[in-house]
């Protein structure tokens, strides 16, 4: 099963500007060996299905309550479909590391994967900043080691490593680098602004 998925090498060790916290909205759907559940019913223990590392648990999982237009709401983005491989609009934080693919990532970096923070994708043309009009549960799930999972089809979305932050300074001097790196803000951008919004379904 999934015999394709295989070892890759993040493209830049740059990390990104802190766009805020990450998260998805509860109602996304992410693949598991079971089929597609959402978000919010996955717990710990739950197994998942990711881009490289095949199957994996779920060690943790944190929600919080993103509130509605009547209190200080908290700005989502929204990513119509099929723009980086999603079948259904994603409803993201704007923190939230996406994997786009990307010739222009291949070009620059070697690898045509390459992971950016949600909010950049706000300049692209479909994409848009939106304010919930009601309390939205936003999900993030932890894995052993950070980990990139599929949401609403091919849309890949990342997790951090919820137990494998070092116990000393001496053992994080001596801690592998992170599998996957945030393009840096400038990086992130020019990324972004390549990407093509998606074509107009056919009507037939």
């Amino acid at each position: 099963m999934l015999d394709w998925i295989g070892e890759r090498i993040a493209p830049r060790n740059a990390r990104a500007q802190d766009a805020g916290a990450a998260g998805l909205v509860g109602t996304t759907r992410l693949a598991t060996p079971e089929g597609w559940r959402r978000a919010d019913d996955i717990a710990a223990g739950d197994r998942v299905v990711t881009f490289d590392s095949g199957i994996q648990t779920v060690r943790s999982v944190a929600r919080r309550l993103v509130p509605g237009p009547r209190e200080v709401a908290e700005a989502l983005v929204w990513v119509p479909e099929r723009l980086i491989g999603n079948a259904a609009p994603l409803l993201v934080s704007p923190g939230q590391g996406l994997m786009v693919e990307s010739d222009l990532a291949e070009a620059a970096w070697g690898d045509p994967f390459a992971l950016v923070p949600a909010s950049v994708l706000s300049g692209v043309p479909g994409v848009a900043e939106m304010l919930p009009e009601a309390p939205l549960v936003v999900v993030s799930l932890g894995f052993e080691a950070d980990e990139v999972v599929f949401a609403e089809g091919q849309a890949l979305v990342h997790c951090a490593g919820s137990w494998s932050q070092p116990a000393s300074l001496d053992a994080a001097a001596t801690a592998p680098p992170p599998r996957y790196a945030m393009l840096g803000a400038g990086e992130a951008r020019m990324l972004a602004a390549s990407l093509a919004p998606p074509p107009e379904p056919r009507i037939c």
